[in-house]
């Protein structure tokens, strides 16, 4: 499926205008938007944070026709992935928000799908009982997680937020 990460602002019709504010901690427009230094294999990070994504060899998605920009990733191939170095910025987060524009065709390997991972700290992916989506976070000790109860569809553009406020944990679709 084709996936996005923290703060996906690919709608914008300049993406050369857009700035991110100083609470956004990463903003990936996956357009491979050559003026950046972007290209297959770097994925430049839109916020000041420069938590940039990089893959290579067979992790690599390919490029494909997006749903606003010219060109976005297509996470075809099992194994396919973009990896962010960890940083403290992005750990411990009392409170953030997800959202990202996917176009599943499944829900991935195991029924799965991972639209982002960070690792011992929150999980937000397509479960294929439903199919639905499950956001998951975790507080130190244990996983709090939530599932929606409305089923996403597959073969179409749709736009997922998870939002976390310390306590609660909710999803939009």
């Amino acid at each position: 499926s084709n996936i996005t990460s923290i703060f996906r602002k690919d709608y914008f019709v300049n993406p050369h205008e857009h700035v991110a504010n100083e609470e956004t901690l990463a903003l990936y427009h996956f357009n491979n938007d050559s003026f950046y230094g972007e290209n297959e294999t770097l994925f430049v990070d839109f916020s000041n944070n420069r938590n940039n994504g990089t893959c290579s060899g067979v992790a690599c998605p390919s490029s494909a026709l997006g749903r606003f920009s010219t060109r976005t990733v297509d996470f075809t191939q099992a194994g396919d992935y973009i990896q962010v170095l960890d940083k403290p910025e992005l750990d411990g987060m009392s409170n953030f928000s997800i959202a990202a524009w996917i176009y599943p065709r499944t829900a991935g390997g195991g029924g799965l799908g991972h639209i982002i991972n960070k690792f011992n700290s929150y999980i937000f992916r397509i479960d294929a009982s439903g199919p639905r989506i499950n956001f998951r976070v975790y507080n130190n000790t244990d996983w709090s997680q939530m599932y929606t109860t409305s089923t996403i569809s597959y073969n179409r553009w749709i736009h997922v937020v998870a939002v976390y406020n310390g306590t609660r944990l909710k999803v939009y679709i």
